[in-house]
């Protein structure tokens, strides 16, 4: 970045506005004592990123509660060379004696902003002995800064770090090399939305521009000037997308997300945040795709924009799941610092690695550093935090000037950043002339390469880590579910709306969000719309209560009236069960039901008379969805030809008796008057 005299002069005013600035943090970055204590604390408002040799720092602090008789103490020390020397004075040791060590009346100091300011400037190159602070070389400097009571005696306070540069490195910054810092913003909340459909109050409030998410989109509104690199989640967006159609308190943040997007790299993602390790031990891993696809189509559908999807961030890591995400096409993969084997280095690590995976297999990694990941997920002050994270990257830059390398930060999945944080850490990287900040691209550009402390190619394997946890549902009923889910597809139709409930189900059951205890039941609650959603569509198609049908020939029809309330034409199948009854058109029909009544007639045949039980199990044309079922009483009345037979033999022969014995009677009738005669 090449500026000019105008440079300089807009450049020298940025200082003086960084330097003069008093940025109030929220009320949880300083913690509040109680009403009757004593006790005051110090905490550092605001700092300058970096000044040059010879210039001057104001440092904004506030001390709570007031109190008239305590005084700042200031001390210098020695600049740092190691990283090494970094981590151990952030922990408040290996200071050494200090270079200058001074003590101010906190009351003296110039008030402003709601707090007070300490002027710090610089002995000059050419004024060694004008009083300033015993500085004369580029590089960072530990500041101790404490808060002392009349007798001397420390109250309370915090170490930060003054960035010293040579002006030819600020007035032309490509002498060297600057940093790449590739800041990557994982912008995910939990599924948005309850089974019902409605919105989860808790995460709406994350999309408000006063929420978690909305903080930060709204701080990266704000920062124009600075590249990172967003990864929203799929998920997040799509649900965000539709209720702001009806929310305007949600427009303003997604208004925000849709500019950021357009002039930053995008990453794509799952549909939800996935466990990778948890979903591919547990059998779900032919699931991974499908996520990818859907966070894909989710993202450049909502936000419209070129999507990167050979980068993945995987958080936590296994060999396994990163050897199914290579065969998916990701090759480059953001993971967290921990899941490294511990190796040490002379020189911080800056540059992307191997990852590998097995004898021959190798993915190509970048993990963050693990001291500066413990300071963006930190909770001290906003303004100090941000001032130890830029000393901390400029020390990386001041390893080899001359060197291209990089670093990333990740933020981490439930990042809840202050708004004073965020601003600081964004203003501190613009135009910071040892650091550029670019995108994920940018620095896995740099490529595989050896180190540049002249070691080969850096190789690095995954910590053993302990067995994966459990997938939020198991593979057992996700699977039962998606085959209902199948099924119903098949009887809908691709593309019916009906559809999106449970395809919405089975991706968001699988998020990482539920694999807490109560999260595995909300998980198992979202597959269960499946069968709802089914069981309410299908308890449109009716078929009447059992009846009765008599039957006077030997062969009939039973006819079954349906009713179809749907409001769309159906198919169904109707399977016809009865031991007695035999079905002349086959025991299995396919039938089409328009909407409303239809009253379709099924052949049987009964072979005697009696009462025959015949059910009707209706189901969607390929067997994969009950529909109901029905018993119809069948009463067949009709005489065969043998029964007619005996019935014409029978009353021959009672003809037949009937006159034998009316002949007998005759005769004895006879014979008995004849005796009498």
């Amino acid at each position: 970045m090449t500026r000019g005299r105008a440079g300089r002069v807009a450049l020298a005013a940025l200082v003086a506005a960084i330097a003069t600035a008093v940025v109030t943090p929220p009320a949880s970055a300083s913690p509040t004592p109680p009403p009757d204590s004593t006790v005051a604390t110090i905490t550092l408002l605001s700092q300058p990123a970096w000044i040059p040799t010879g210039g001057s720092a104001v440092l904004g602090l506030d001390v709570e509660p007031a109190k008239a008789d305590v005084g700042v103490r200031y001390s210098l020390y020695g600049g740092l060379d190691a990283r090494t020397n970094f981590d151990e004075t952030l922990a408040g040791t290996g200071l050494g004696a200090p270079l200058a060590r001074n003590v101010v009346d906190y009351a003296a100091l110039p008030a402003g902003g709601g707090g007070r300011s300490l002027f710090l400037g610089l002995q000059t190159p050419t004024s060694p002995n004008d009083g300033g602070l015993p500085i004369d070389n580029p590089g960072v400097y530990p500041l101790g800064i404490d808060l002392v009571d009349p007798s001397g005696a420390t109250v309370d306070g915090f170490i930060t770090y003054l960035v010293v540069l040579e002006p030819a490195t600020i007035d032309q910054p490509t002498i060297g090399e600057q940093l790449r810092v590739t800041w990557v913003w994982p912008l995910q909340a939990a599924p948005a939305l309850l089974t019902d459909g409605s919105p989860k109050p808790a995460v709406m409030e994350e999309l408000v521009p006063s929420g978690r998410i909305g903080r930060q989109i709204a701080a990266l509104a704000d920062a124009p000037g600075v590249d990172v690199t967003v990864a929203p989640g799929p998920e997040t967006v799509d649900t965000w997308t539709s209720l702001a159609r009806e929310e305007n308190r949600l427009r303003a943040g997604l208004g925000d997300l849709n500019r950021i997007a357009g002039r930053n790299e995008v990453l794509t993602g799952p549909y939800v945040q996935l466990d990778y390790p948890a979903i591919v031990a547990g059998g779900l891993g032919s699931r991974v795709e499908p996520e990818l696809t859907s966070g894909a189509g989710a993202l450049q559908r909502n936000l419209g924009v070129a999507l990167d999807p050979r980068v993945a961030i995987v958080r936590p890591a296994s060999n396994t799941a990163l050897d199914q995400l290579r065969g998916l096409g990701i090759d480059r993969v953001f993971i967290d610092a921990g899941a490294l084997a511990s190796e040490t280095f002379d020189l911080t690590p800056a540059r992307p690695f191997a990852l590998q995976l097995s004898d021959d297999t190798q993915i190509t990694g970048a993990a963050g550093d693990p001291t500066f990941e413990a300071i963006l997920s930190g909770e001290g002050a906003p303004a100090l935090r941000a001032q130890q994270l830029l000393a901390g990257l400029s020390l990386v830059a001041f390893e080899t000037p001359n060197v291209a390398r990089g670093i990333t930060l990740v933020n981490p999945d439930d990042w809840d950043p202050p708004r004073a944080f965020l601003d600081a850490m964004l203003t501190g990287l613009t135009e910071h002339p040892l650091l550029d900040p670019v995108g994920a691209s940018d620095f896995f550009a740099l490529g595989l390469e050896p180190a540049a402390d002249g070691a080969g190619i850096l190789v690095r394997q995954l910590a053993p880590a302990a067995p994966p946890a459990e997938p939020p549902v198991s593979a057992d009923a996700y699977f039962a579910a998606f085959s209902e889910q199948q099924a119903f597809r098949e009887f809908l139709g691709i593309g019916d709306p009906k559809l999106r409930p449970g395809d919405r189900a089975l991706a968001v059951s699988l998020s990482a969000t539920y694999q807490s205890v109560l999260g595995r039941f909300q998980a198992a609650d979202e597959l269960s719309v499946i069968s709802r959603t089914i069981n309410g569509e299908l308890a449109l198609i009716r078929v009447p209560e059992e009846g009765t049908v008599t039957l006077t020939a030997r062969e009939g029809d039973v006819p079954v009236t349906f009713l179809n309330e749907t409001g769309r034409e159906v198919r169904i199948r109707v399977d016809l069960n009865s031991q007695q009854l035999q079905f002349p058109d086959g025991a299995t029909r396919e039938i089409t039901l328009p909407p409303r009544s239809t009253t379709v007639r099924f052949a049987v045949e009964a072979r005697t008379q009696g009462n025959y039980p015949l059910t009707l199990h209706v189901t969607t044309v390929d067997g994969g969805l009950s529909v109901s079922s029905t018993r119809v009483n069948v009463r067949s009345t009709f005489v065969s030809g043998v029964g007619k037979f005996l019935t014409v033999g029978a009353a021959v022969f009672l003809l037949l008796w009937w006159g034998l014995d009316i002949r007998r009677r005759h005769r004895r009738k006879r014979a008995q008057a004849a005796t009498t005669a």
